[in-house]
């Protein structure tokens, strides 16, 4: 059941990305949603958590501010918007995908994600930390700026080199 409910997310994901007007914030942001996803499920399972859960969290994170092109609020809206998307899948299978722990946990962590100051529920993290670790693919120098001042030091210690533990896990 894993393979197909993160495979009809994916599908869902596609076709709402479709829509976007193709430019490159369009193209970035797919890139981005996509690489998330995968470290965030490479790290869940790194950490004991539901991998699944953290890709389809990661696959959706963003999609609110690369539909609109705002990134004010995004994860609110994020959040959101990816139940709207979720409790529409379920109408259409006629079963739901994620039960309701899960589906609250998703979006919860879409909510939380750019509040990289606090630290928030497991899934929360994961997605916060792929997130972040997603910046240093192609750029070792990122600056992570003052709100991840505590985030990257707890990384580096749990994962070593930053880029080289996001290249791993992407």
């Amino acid at each position: 059941m894993e393979g197909v409910r993160l495979q009809q997310c994916l599908e869902v994901w596609e076709g709402l990305l479709l829509d976007c007007p193709p430019n490159d914030a369009t193209a970035e942001g797919r890139r981005h949603m996509f690489s998330v996803s995968a470290i965030a499920g490479n790290l869940a399972r790194l950490r004991g958590e539901n991998a699944e859960l953290a890709r389809v969290a990661g696959i959706f994170h963003d999609l609110a501010a690369v539909e609109t092109g705002v990134r004010k609020d995004h994860a609110h809206a994020g959040a959101a918007r990816a139940r709207r998307i979720l409790e529409e899948l379920r109408q259409e299978t006629g079963a739901p995908l994620f039960s309701e722990n899960e589906l609250d946990n998703i979006c919860a962590a879409i909510y939380f994600h750019t509040d990289k100051e606090r630290v928030h529920f497991p899934l929360a993290e994961v997605l916060k930390d792929a997130d972040l670790l997603d910046r240093f693919l192609d750029a070792p120098d990122y600056d992570a700026g003052k709100k991840n001042r505590e985030r990257v030091p707890r990384l580096r210690a749990e994962l070593g080199d930053l880029q080289t533990a996001a290249r791993r896990l992407s």
